[in-house]
């Protein structure tokens, strides 16, 4: 198995500046995971941003954003067993191996973001 560096709160909030200055519309997305626990204090690091949005256009968006600041799809050798059953509708990551886990409609497959969580 692959072991990850950790990236911190300022490495994370670069990269979302970066998100911020080249997408082309409004965009929605909703933290989930390690980041929401480093922005409330109970965590230093993470591996990874765990996202979800709310719609096919947001996630193509998002995409787009990301492939065009230099982030691409890992190596399939790359990804673990435990990743691909996380049902993620995108994972993406850059050449630091930061990695964006982006969700549609549920999160791991099973439970369905709703109106009540937002």
């Amino acid at each position: 198995m692959i072991k990850r560096p950790s990236f911190d709160h300022p490495y994370i909030s670069k990269e979302l500046g970066k998100i911020s200055s080249h997408v082309s519309s409004p965009l929605q997305i909703f933290v989930i995971g390690g980041l929401a626990l480093i922005e409330f204090g109970l965590k230093d690091a993470t591996k990874d941003i765990d996202v979800i949005v709310q719609s096919k256009s947001e996630l193509d968006l998002l995409k787009k954003t990301l492939n065009h600041i230099g982030y691409h799809r890992p190596n399939e050798m790359e990804i673990t067993r435990p990743y691909k059953k996380m049902d993620i509708s995108e994972m993406l990551e850059n050449d630091d191996k930061f990695r964006w886990d982006i969700f549609y409609g549920k999160i791991c497959g099973k439970l369905t973001f709703s109106a009540e969580m937002i």
